[in-house]
């Protein structure tokens, strides 16, 4: 049988685990947008080859990245919604939990 302090423990862990898993990603993608802003990027469609289209930085490269990110992966974004809906309504079952 597992004691009370091992079940809440575990508990805690698991939801470390799950809350790190959502931060994550949303770390990462921020990441790619702030290196776009600064060091620019090039729209895809605007250059073949050699050839390449000029770079746009700033905001306007940070939401280019942060769209074609979430257009193109969208299938990653929708189970990253789902992994975070998951993950709130655990973290309020484990703190309802801790407190009995």
């Amino acid at each position: 049988m597992i004691s009370i302090k091992l079940k809440k423990t575990i508990l805690v862990v698991l939801d470390t685990i799950f809350i790190m898993a959502t931060v994550v990603p949303v770390l990462v993608l921020l990441k790619e947008c702030i290196e776009a802003a600064i060091v620019g990027t090039i729209p895809w469609g605007f250059g073949y080859g050699v050839d390449y289209g000029e770079k746009i930085f700033g905001i306007e490269a940070f939401f280019y990245v942060m769209s074609f990110y979430l257009a193109f992966f969208f299938v990653l974004v929708a189970l990253w919604a789902m992994l975070y809906v998951f993950t709130s309504f655990f973290t309020v079952f484990t703190l309802v939990y801790l407190k009995k």
